[in-house]
């Protein structure tokens, strides 16, 4: 069976870009543009990940469940929805707020 490797390719490129320029670009942004100190930025991106750490299971379990397509491509689609939002949320200067809009992007 042929299995095309270039969308496949395409989708995960996609994805480790929206990680690259959400993630690490938002702590410079977060730091230089706004005014966050970058101990602030770099520990909500640590509590981040710490959620993603329990994250990835249960999208894995959705992804036995419902296939591994369907739960790919809605976390693709999501991480893109809320790109605008959490950028709006690091802009209001509170570190709560910061870490309210980067949980979906990371769980």
């Amino acid at each position: 069976m042929f299995v095309p490797t270039g969308p496949v390719a395409l989708c995960f490129a996609n994805a480790g870009a929206i990680f690259y320029a959400l993630f690490t670009f938002s702590i410079t942004y977060g730091t230089n543009h706004i005014g966050l100190s970058r101990d602030t930025m770099l520990l909500v991106a640590v509590a981040c990940s710490a959620v993603a750490f329990f994250g990835l299971p249960v999208a894995g379990s959705l992804s036995d469940r419902y296939g591994r397509k369907a739960v790919f491509t809605t976390g693709i689609v999501l991480t893109v929805v809320v790109a605008f939002p959490m950028f709006w949320l690091i802009d209001r200067r509170s570190v709560l707020l910061t870490l309210t809009g980067y949980l979906p992007t990371r769980s």
